[in-house]
């Protein structure tokens, strides 16, 4: 299914940005259960890589990126610039969702 909510892919904790909290809250979501509340809201903005799952390749897709400048995050996102603009998700047939997604300065 495609989203409808304008979020930004890679910010798992809706902070308005990607950066590292970002894959240390999405792996205590997934490792000890933690944060569950706000990651089902927008499955989609953890699903760094836009796999149509979110696991822990979207982490280690999110480190990446930041720490070696590899790799990709996938529209819509992930930097809070002109270049990257927040956006709905395009994606058919993917098992993520975005029924909330909470920064409205990130994303007007």
């Amino acid at each position: 299914s495609t989203c409808g909510v304008v979020f930004r892919r890679g910010d798992c904790d809706q902070s308005g940005a990607l950066d590292f909290n970002d894959a240390i809250f999405h792996l205590k979501f997934l490792f000890l259960g933690e944060n569950e509340d706000q990651v089902n809201l927008c499955r989609d903005a953890c699903d760094s890589d836009d796999s149509g799952t979110d696991d822990f390749t979207d982490d280690i897709n999110s480190l990446k990126f930041l720490f070696l400048g590899q790799g990709d995050i996938p529209s819509p996102g992930p930097l809070p610039d002109e270049s990257h603009p927040c956006g709905t998700d395009l994606t058919e047939g993917d098992t993520t969702d975005c029924v909330e997604y909470s920064p409205t300065i990130a994303c007007p």
